[in-house]
């Protein structure tokens, strides 16, 4: 009998022992497991064989599947990880080649300094209805989902992502390689372009989100921190005042210094000139900014949503 040792049956049957087995059969093309213990007993002098047996079919698949689905966790976790090995070292080569030579090379570099550029940071806001309970590991998806639409934004304006955290995220137009004169002109039109595709996706989802984006143009500080495991962060005046005018900004509003709006184009819509008194800086005037559907939103909108659908593909 398969899955049964008779020997091991012979000798528990003249110490008095018990043997256990698990037996696998196969019943009309359906494979069943058996859990089988095996004992002698004693009747009228007589000694008999007693089975006693459990169909444990059921909690073998489950093991199994809980199996499969462990390892396939840890697969996508590794994948996860050289993704983010991947991008972080395109990250540092941009400013390694470009900024700063010593950087990823002598460990911590000395802080260099450029006069012009504009910082964006944002920051994402949701589910805009707090009655609506995010589970935190959908929460995580949905804002691994949105980030990666900003990045892809990011990346077709020429700005740079310095950092997220938490549901923070930074960026930068005007530093090498791609620095220029018209960073403002690669900023605004990049912070606008995130606006209409957290829109667009907030109409095709049960849980919308929204976002506040503050722009600001001046002097920046580039450098890393670490040695092993090094990153890179922003630092300086634009940096500040971006920040403090994305806390002053309403939902689904980009924010922006006057003096900076200056600088863009007629396709821009500027709202009403306002004050802020920002905290340790004085009173500023700015204004919102946004601009005509771009169609380069649905084109991110329309990358993002075949994500997924090649992502089970591949695991099926």
């Amino acid at each position: 009998m398969e899955g049964v040792d008779l020997t091991a049956m012979r000798d528990a049957a003249r110490n008095g022992g018990v043997v256990r087995a698990e037996i696998a059969v196969q019943h009309r093309r359906r494979p069943i497991v058996i859990d089988a213990t095996f004992r002698i007993a004693l009747e009228r002098g007589e000694a008999l064989l007693v089975a006693e047996c459990q169909n444990i079919t059921r909690l073998r698949q489950t093991e199994c599947m809980i199996d499969a689905d462990a390892d396939m966790t840890e697969r996508r976790a590794r994948e996860m990880e050289k993704e983010t090995a991947r991008l972080e070292g395109l990250l540092m080569d941009a400013l390694r080649h470009s900024s700063d030579p010593g950087i990823g090379t002598f460990g911590p570099t000395a802080p260099r300094r450029h006069e012009a550029a504009t910082v964006l940071t944002l920051d994402v806001m949701g589910p805009v209805n707090p009655s609506m309970h995010t589970e935190p590991l959908e929460g995580a998806a949905e804002l691994s989902e949105i980030f990666a639409g900003f990045y892809r934004i990011a990346g077709i304006h020429g700005c740079l992502r310095i950092r997220t955290a938490g549901q923070t995220y930074l960026a930068v137009a005007g530093l090498p390689p791609r620095g220029d004169h018209e960073h403002a002109m690669a900023a605004a039109p990049c912070a606008t372009t995130m606006l209409q595709f957290l829109e667009q996706r907030n109409g095709s989802c049960a849980r919308p989100w929204c976002v506040r984006a503050g722009l600001a143009a001046g002097a920046v500080v580039a450098s890393t921190f670490g040695e092993s495991a090094q990153i890179i962060d922003l630092l300086g005046p634009a940096v500040i005042v971006a920040s403090l005018l994305r806390e002053r900004c309403a939902p689904m509003e980009a924010l922006a210094p006057l003096a900076m709006l200056a600088q863009l184009s007629e396709t821009f819509e500027v709202g009403p000139t306002r004050v802020e008194t920002l905290i340790g800086l004085g009173v500023l005037d700015v204004a919102s900014v946004s601009a005509p559907p771009n169609p380069l939103t649905a084109r991110v909108f329309n990358e993002r949503q075949a994500a997924p659908a090649r992502h089970r593909t591949s695991h099926a």
